[in-house]
């Protein structure tokens, strides 16, 4: 640091004779290019790993997009196929509701005929 009792006695130190670790206030400038430089790559490494998850999310997105449309165009062809069709009368729900009946009739049935079977071969 500047003396300030040699200014007053007349001997002042250059600032070649200061020693960069003991009277540097502001720090070292070794110190000071090693601290940006490890700044400057977690930055670039923080850069780099948020366009790979911005590129992910993005990938992601396009995937879910595809999805909602092949699943739309699935809903539109159910939706036509009952209105186009002048048989089917009733709601798509009511239809849902007798397929849901049928499916379980046949699964009596099924259940019926093989308790049937074990009867007669006993």
């Amino acid at each position: 640091m500047f003396d300030f009792c040699n200014v007053i006695a007349g001997t002042t130190r250059s600032f070649g004779d200061l020693d960069d670790e003991e009277d540097d206030i502001f720090g070292s400038k070794k110190a000071n290019s090693k601290t940006e430089e490890t700044a400057s790559g977690v930055a670039t490494g923080m850069i780099l790993s948020l366009r790979e998850s911005l590129q992910s999310c993005k990938d992601n997105l396009a995937t879910c997009q595809l999805e909602l449309e092949a699943a739309k165009s699935e809903i539109q062809k159910w939706h036509s196929a009952f209105q186009n069709e002048s048989y089917i009368t009733t709601k798509p729900k009511n239809v849902v509701s007798y397929l849901q009946n049928l499916k379980s009739s046949k699964e009596l049935l099924r259940d019926q005929k093989k308790q049937r079977k074990r009867k007669l071969h006993l």
